[in-house]
């Protein structure tokens, strides 16, 4: 067998780019390792020290110009399988929504890539990005990360299988690999996926040797499991399993790892600027205390450091945790500004401090000190100053700052507010949404929604969660059948790109930059003549009906004009295919 090369390592290019990548980022990306490599893909998995959301970037070439991640499955903090001994559907979609939530709480962050080619070489990036500030590995702009996949899976006359317990309070949501020292990769794997809260799923048949075949174990192996708790906090342990025994297909192996409590809380809420006009805030965070008598304050501080802020409230009791870990914050007596929220706790051996990720600006006055509809403190909050007119998209998906404002969302985030109404919704994403599997969106909608289906225009066949899973993405259309009306914001990442591959036949797709006033009949002429395009169709909520703009027979645009807004789908017949379409 051929010798696999060094798997991990640095592409530096001779010339430098103009790309446009952070070359020194606020958020640092801690431990990037690469995981799960098989010959159809691979993962990365890293920490954070504030919660952000990652993606990854991928190229066909060192030097960085091949852009093909939309040419791949990416899967941002994939969660595989619930608890097998939960029974429902709805109770397995929460847990995993739990564990996913869990899971980006604690800093930590996973990108899998499914689709890829046997034994080829794959360059990538990975980002982290909060409202405030991002962070990207590796830091030079002339620098990539180069993985390869495995060539092919033996054949395995047994499938080894680990199950790890984990002797710890609130383990769920951590993330543990498992490694030995002849294998390429690890394996990794979240505690309570495919397991419950207090145990990990391990395949240990996907892990390869440097002879470019399966690991396969003999006798009595040592394997080496690392477990990451959270912002930088990790266990590792030797263990030993005797691989001897009877044959079988499938083998389960358990073993049962001993990690010492820690003491820790993690204020996860306002997770971004929040913009208050004198009403209730709720405040939430995670912790974990090996003393009954630990105790929570609360505080606000006109920074985020140094722990010297005004208290909230005290003595609030560590445990339980779950629904009571928060607090609705009265804001009256306090003056308009912006404040930090904190936490403190103390189990006895000192107190333990952590700020929440997003500023709270107060604004009952609503000063607008430079007359440009803009709040003074909504400014401050969310850009730092007074030099924004609202005219500007500071965040490029398509919403400008005023319009942000009017919206409640953050104009420093791509980001959008759908206002769904019961019945059928045709709906499309500006960016690529943060929590972009389905399970999350329905979670977040929970008994309001009853379904979510997608086109894939390729096969023509439709996907409909929740019996599929699939994955959201930017510029392309949902159909959303609600069961009561809705308004949600969903946040994100912008896409590479906005350029839209349309088939012959039946399309769903949306828009990220629609120019103002824009309408069915000018898009209609853009995309193409008669001959490329048979018709563009909307549903309206308010007659719940379609409205469709076509060709006459004379070659003129008829049917209804109505307008092209961000954030709505639309259904494109096509009689010629047209590749890299956008809006001029």
């Amino acid at each position: 067998m051929k010798t696999k090369p060094l798997i991990l390592k640095h592409s530096v290019l001779s010339i430098l780019l103009g790309l446009s990548m952070t070359a020194q980022a606020e958020i640092t990306l801690q431990k990037p390792t690469i995981v799960n490599v098989t010959p159809t893909g691979f993962s990365v998995i890293w920490e954070t020290d504030v919660i952000a959301d990652p993606r990854i970037e991928i190229f066909q070439d060192n030097a960085g110009t091949v852009d093909i991640t939309n040419q791949l499955e990416v899967i941002i903090n994939s969660v595989k399988a619930g608890d097998p001994g939960l029974d429902g559907e709805y109770a397995q979609d929460q847990f995993i929504a739990d564990s996913r939530d869990i899971h980006h709480s604690l800093g930590q962050n996973m990108v899998e890539v499914r689709g890829a080619a046997p034994d080829t070489l794959y360059y990538f990036k990975i980002y982290s990005e909060n409202t405030q500030d991002s962070g990207v590995w590796p830091l030079a702009v002339d620098v990539f990360t180069e993985v390869s996949t495995e060539s092919e899976n033996s054949f395995l006359s047994e499938s080894n299988q680990l199950l790890v317990s984990v002797d710890h309070a609130s383990p769920f949501g951590w993330l543990m690999t498992a490694s030995n020292t002849t294998t390429n990769h690890s394996v990794a794997a979240r505690v309570g996926d495919g397991a419950n809260s207090q145990q990990a799923y391990l395949n240990l048949s996907n892990l390869f040797t440097a002879s470019g075949s399966n690991w396969m174990p003999v006798g009595s192996e040592v394997l080496t499991i690392d477990i990451w708790s959270g912002f930088g906090t990790h266990y590792s342990q030797d263990i030993s399993i005797d691989f001897n025994g009877e044959f079988s297909v499938s083998t389960l192996r358990n073993r049962l790892i001993n990690i010492p409590i820690d003491n820790h809380i993690i204020m996860t809420s306002p997770g971004s600027p929040y913009y208050s006009t004198g009403e209730m805030i709720a405040l939430q965070w995670q912790d974990q205390a090996d003393s009954i008598n630990a105790a929570i304050d609360l505080y606000y501080d006109t920074d985020n450091t140094g722990a010297d802020g005004v208290q909230i409230t005290s003595g609030i009791n560590e445990d339980p945790d779950g629904v009571d870990d928060q607090y609705q914050w009265d804001t009256v007596g306090i003056n308009d500004g912006i404040y930090y929220p904190y936490a403190q706790m103390d189990a006895g051996s000192g107190p333990i401090t952590s700020y929440a990720p997003g500023a709270i600006a107060i604004d009952r006055e609503g000063t607008d000190s430079d007359t440009d509809f803009l709040p003074d403190l909504w400014e401050q909050l969310f850009f730092g100053g007074l030099d924004k007119d609202g005219t500007e998209d500071s965040d490029n998906d398509g919403s400008g700052d005023n319009q942000e404002f009017q919206d409640k969302t953050d104009p420093a985030h791509p980001d959008i507010k759908l206002a769904l109404k019961a019945g059928l919704n045709i709906i499309s994403f500006p960016m690529i949404p943060s929590s972009s599997q389905t399970t999350d969106f329905l979670a977040l909608l929970g008994s309001r929604i009853n379904s979510v289906k997608y086109l894939n225009a390729a096969t023509n066949l439709m996907s409909s969660a929740p019996t599929d899973n699939f994955t959201l993405q930017s510029g392309h259309g949902y159909m959303i059948d609600m069961a009561e009306d809705a308004e949600i914001i969903i946040r994100g990442s912008l896409a590479a790109s906005d350029n839209q591959d349309l088939v012959v036949g039946t399309n769903l797709i949306g828009f990220r930059q629609v120019p103002e006033g824009y309408s069915a009949f000018q898009l209609l002429q853009d995309i193409g003549a008669p001959a490329d395009i048979a018709s563009i169709q909307r549903f309206n909520t308010m007659t719940g009906r379609y409205d469709a703009a076509a060709y006459e027979l004379s070659g003129a645009a008829s049917g209804t004009d109505f307008p092209i807004i961000r954030g709505e789908g639309y259904v494109v017949a096509m009689k010629q295919a047209v590749n890299g379409f956008v809006i001029p």
